[in-house]
């Protein structure tokens, strides 16, 4: 009968979900620079001219 291996740290799976998560982070940053340039306008921002109130 022999044991198992000792692991030490973080072992792979240890952490569940953090290799899927990782993932959908990702393609959702992808997908957003992606959509950026289609969302954001083209040219110069309009000043209106009034100051802003901070």
């Amino acid at each position: 009968m022999s044991t198992p291996p000792v692991t030490t740290g973080i072992a792979r799976g240890a952490v569940p979900g953090f290799a899927h998560a990782f993932t959908v982070t990702a393609v959702a940053a992808a997908a957003s620079a992606a959509v950026c340039p289609l969302v954001v306008p083209r040219g110069r921002l309009e000043m209106s001219g009034v100051p802003h109130a901070h």
